[in-house]
């Protein structure tokens, strides 16, 4: 089963937590375009927490804040992963030495926008 959330750019749930965002499949929409023009403002994605990312995918991160970020994977200079916007202005790339941790990989979209 999917559960559909929506969530501003970052949203503040602790990992752990016992909410429904935290079940293996759920789905969130797009609240901005810093993925842009992968993913725009409204889109819908779903993600999948059992899936392991790969270099290229789309994930669900959470910083060492407690907030959440649609980012994508990518290998880090230092040989580990980092986690940044698609778009310019976005903030700095999120990393596992910063205490970042990718919660889900995005598994399919629904654009309500054509790219």
């Amino acid at each position: 089963m999917t559960h559909t959330h929506n969530f501003p750019s970052a949203i503040r749930t602790p990992i752990g937590a016992d909410e429904p965002l935290l079940l293996d499949n759920f789905s969130v929409v797009m609240p901005d375009d810093s993925m842009a023009p992968i993913l725009v403002e409204g889109d819908r994605v779903f993600l999948d927490r059992s899936l392991t990312p790969r270099v290229g995918d789309v994930v669900l991160v959470a910083d060492q804040l407690g907030e959440w970020w649609l980012r994508n994977y990518e290998s880090a200079p230092d040989g580990s992963w980092q986690a940044t916007a698609h778009a310019s202005g976005y903030g700095p790339a999120l990393m596992p030495s910063a205490g970042a941790v990718v919660v889900a990989v995005c598994d399919g979209t629904q654009g309500r926008r054509a790219r």
